[in-house]
């Protein structure tokens, strides 16, 4: 019965959420145990209509909550200033749960993936290897949803390695956001390069929609990248 009375109590949270009582849909979702937030599809369901509403900072709390203290959750790289969750790719994502998490989806243009035998500091990357078609786009196919304080400006850092990286134009790290690149990192270094820093600086605006950290890329190449944040 206890457990029919949270499923109960978690519609609740929705149906109050969509009457924009936020506070009250909040402290209500807080209230409910955790585990069954975690097991039932609503939990998860509710953090993504907080995301859809511009409530980013409300719903990374809430997931950040959810997640507690499982170490296997986030690079051991990672500090409380890091505003990136698992920056390393050391750990996978938590099913149905990888609302903050890295996203990877499939491309016409490259292999992306997650790879354990090129690393930088810890013992994983992100490997991005083109297919050297024309016209090569990437427009985040891996990325990550950030919470960005408006009017902060924030130090976004990465290391990239290359391997015969031919092109006019390499790609770019990026903050992305409804009306595409709000900032981006100069285009990588073309050739075959070992772990290098890339950095840009972007000071987030006075508004609440989604932004995220990824990679894009216009033009064409036939390359190996690996990324670690």
């Amino acid at each position: 019965m206890a457990g029919d009375d949270a499923t109960a109590r978690l519609s609740l949270v929705q149906f109050m959420l969509d009457q924009s009582l936020t506070s009250e849909a909040l402290a209500l979702f807080r209230g409910i145990d955790r585990q069954i937030k975690i097991d039932s599809g609503k939990g998860s369901s509710f953090i993504r209509s907080l995301i859809a509403s511009g409530r980013i900072e409300s719903a990374r709390s809430l997931w950040l909550e959810l997640l507690g203290s499982n170490a296997q959750a986030q690079s051991p790289s990672d500090s409380p200033a890091n505003q990136v969750w698992n920056s390393g790719f050391e750990a996978d994502s938590i099913r149905n749960f990888d609302h903050f998490d890295w996203t990877i989806t499939p491309s016409e243009y490259a292999r992306i993936g997650i790879d354990s035998r090129a690393n930088h500091s810890g013992s994983r990357s992100l490997k991005i290897s083109f297919a050297g078609r024309d016209t090569t786009t990437l427009r985040g196919e891996a990325k990550q949803l950030v919470f960005l304080r408006p009017g902060v400006r924030y130090r976004i850092e990465c290391f990239v390695k290359t391997s015969d990286l031919f092109t006019p134009e390499g790609p770019k790290v990026a903050i992305i956001g409804t009306s595409g690149v709000l900032a981006a990192s100069d285009p990588i270094p073309e050739g075959t390069n070992d772990w290098k820093l890339v950095s840009f600086k972007y000071i987030a605006p006075n508004e609440t929609s989604p932004k995220y950290l990824t990679i894009v890329r216009i033009l064409n190449s036939a390359t190996t990248i690996r990324y670690v944040v």
